[in-house]
């Protein structure tokens, strides 16, 4: 039995699962730790997601920022240019 792969794949999730059941101590054992095992998988997928959501947000935010500070430069240009016009024209 490989018992690495077991830990890197199974550790932490047999942990819990394991620890879930000796505390509750269930009357179907084996049936509590397969919901333990899915309930587990379904968390790890929930955050992963949570995780991709929340990089596509930084991203956007990044991006309405740069395109504010890009704004704020071509109004100064703008600004700094008519008033240069005016400037001539006196």
């Amino acid at each position: 039995m490989d018992t690495e792969y077991l830990k890197r794949c199974l550790g932490k999730c047999l942990t819990e699962g394991l620890a879930d059941v000796a505390e509750k101590r269930p009357a179907d054992p084996i049936e509590h730790l397969a919901q333990c095992i899915y309930k587990y998988k379904d968390n790890l997928a929930y955050e992963e997601k949570v995780m991709r959501l929340r990089s596509v947000c930084f991203h956007q935010q990044d991006l309405q920022e740069n395109q504010y500070e890009k704004s704020l430069f071509f109004d100064r240009v703008y600004t700094k240019s008519i008033m240069q016009q005016q400037y001539i024209r006196f």
